[in-house]
């Protein structure tokens, strides 16, 4: 019941769809619990391709690169940690989904493409030519921008504050995590087990609706 509560959902009307119509549908995705945002097929197209689909292909070519090298003799699987499989994840989406997904928005794939593609070209530029504070601000202004990106669950909804937590791994250990907040009368809006290792430690991510 709870599928579609703050998501998003995109409408992209025609100029020939009948107001009536927009509105009912409107009114259904309200009544399921979703935000109703009304946006142009094309730029819809092109959101999605940059926020979505673009971040699936780099993450498949950033394994598609690995095995390059590894193939080369390069060591890489060995110390492919936390950083690659963060980086990486999305490549493990299913290609029965995802390939007519990529297929039917090529065009604005394209460009998402391309963009990235210039973006990589700029690296590579600041490297040959070893400019080390241009190569800073390269990097802190996407640091920054990232940043400045709010954690919302599915979509436009309040963004959340969020604290990291270390925990041993063994029984209770996030019920007592959990105790002192509720001890605490702190509202907890979501958790996720970021990491586990068994035996050690994990890490937990709290968020929540205000940063006190």
């Amino acid at each position: 019941p709870y599928l579609f509560e703050n998501a998003i959902y995109v409408l992209t009307p025609l100029p020939e769809v009948p107001s009536w119509a927009l509105e009912r549908v409107e009114a259904m995705v309200r009544a399921l619990g979703a935000v109703a945002v009304r946006m142009d097929p094309d730029l819809h197209d092109r959101a999605a391709a940059a926020a979505s689909h673009l971040p699936h292909v780099a993450a498949v070519c950033l394994v598609h690169a690995a095995e390059e090298l590894a193939r080369q003799g390069v060591p890489v699987w060995q110390l492919a940690a936390g950083g690659f499989r963060d980086a990486s994840r999305l490549a493990l989406g299913h290609e029965s989904v995802w390939e007519p997904i990529l297929a039917l928005n090529r065009q604005a794939l394209a460009q998402a493409i391309a963009a990235f593609r210039r973006s990589l070209e700029q690296l590579e530029a600041l490297l040959a030519q070893e400019d080390g504070s241009g190569l800073a601000n390269w990097l802190r202004s996407a640091r920054e921008r990232r940043a400045s990106v709010p954690f919302r669950a599915k979509g436009y909804g309040s963004p959340l504050h969020e604290l990291v937590v270390r925990v041993q791994d063994r029984p209770g250990a996030i019920h007592e995590v959990t105790g002192v907040l509720a001890r605490a009368g702190i509202n907890l809006a979501d958790i996720e087990i970021l990491r586990a290792r068994e035996g050690e430690a994990g890490t937990l991510r709290l968020a929540f609706d205000s940063p006190a």
